[in-house]
Parts: C-alpha cells; sequence; structure tokens
C-alpha cells in the first residue's frame, strides 16, 4: 500500500515549488493561479494524512514529530 504521509509530503513540496514558480510570473491571473493550485496541494496534502491517520497509521506521525 502506498504510504498516504509520503503523497502528502510529495504535495507539500509540489505546492512549495508552485509559489516559487508564482513569485516570478509576473502575469497577475498567471500568478494568482498558480497560487491556487499550491493551495489546493496543501489542503490535499492535509486531506491524505487525515486519512492516514483515520486507517490508522499513527505510528508515522510519532516518527515524523521526532525527525522535527
Amino acid at each position: 500500500m502506498t504510504n498516504l504521509f509520503d503523497k502528502a509530503e510529495t504535495c507539500r513540496s509540489r505546492a512549495v515549488e508552485l509559489r516559487v514558480l508564482a513569485a516570478a510570473v509576473r502575469e497577475p491571473e498567471a500568478r494568482t493561479t498558480l497560487m491556487t493550485m499550491a493551495d489546493m496541494l496543501e489542503a490535499h496534502a492535509h486531506t491524505l494524512e487525515a486519512v492516514a491517520l483515520k486507517f490508522g497509521v499513527a505510528h508515522r506521525v510519532v516518527m515524523r514529530e521526532a525527525a522535527d
């Protein structure tokens, strides 16, 4: 089974990349679209973690907190 916490981290990483791209874009509509996409990826990451916790994969959260 795919690790949902890893998928969430990937989503957050891509959201950061989109925000960096958005900062470099001069077109206001394109910048807004990129920022919206980044926000949606953050929300998706949150949902993935909530689902993982609901299915009882909480041991990853403890390991993640210890690494921070």
